[in-house]
């Protein structure tokens, strides 16, 4: 027997929103894949700020990887949109999906070597990590993963009343609805 599990905020009602209810996200999304045929990276961790940080979800299909972000109606002044490290993850992780040929272990280590120069240059103090180390294993598992799909950035607004129009630039935005349980947790079945 299950207990009964309550999540709180942006971050658990992503975890509800794709996995329980993956298919009206992919809807939203106007993708028709079958929840059965994606993979779900929740909260996947490419260090802390001080490296790129984490997407809140990571959806993948057979044709696109969405790298999703998301905010709640609780998380103050939503029209001013993502704060800058967080649209810098997505360029960050672009950069890697572009560039990266598949490279993993010691073919990942010269990679890093030889694109480091330009990637330190783009970013500024970010590099690209050695294969050796969590940050450089988590990125060519997930970019392995994701192959040569489509990236698409997604903003998720989760709503308990009234939809909130947010415009971010270069992120398709969508609004869903969500009901609390119990006070302002929400169970996952």
């Amino acid at each position: 027997m299950m207990p009964r599990v309550l999540v709180y905020g942006e971050d658990g009602l992503t975890l509800k929103h794709t996995t329980e209810k993956l298919e009206e996200v992919l809807f939203k999304l106007g993708d028709e894949t079958n929840p059965e045929d994606c993979a779900l990276f929740y909260r996947p961790s490419f260090g802390r700020q001080k490296f790129y940080g984490e997407f809140d979800a990571m959806i993948i299909t057979p044709k696109k990887a969405y790298l999703v972000e998301s905010k709640w109606d609780r998380s103050g002044d939503l029209t001013k949109g993502l704060e800058k490290h967080q649209v810098l993850r997505h360029e960050i992780f672009s950069w890697f999906h572009n560039n990266w040929k598949g490279e993993e272990g010691k073919a990942w280590d010269k990679f890093a070597k030889e694109n480091n120069p330009a990637f330190k240059k783009k970013f500024k103090s970010k590099y690209i990590p050695s294969s050796s180390t969590t940050l450089g294993q988590n990125l060519q598992t997930v970019l392995k993963e994701i192959g040569n799909k489509v990236l698409e950035n997604v903003l998720l607004i989760f709503y308990e009343d009234q939809p909130i129009e947010v415009t971010q630039e270069g992120f398709t935005t969508i609004n869903i609805k969500y009901k609390p349980t119990l006070g302002l947790f929400n169970r996952l079945q």
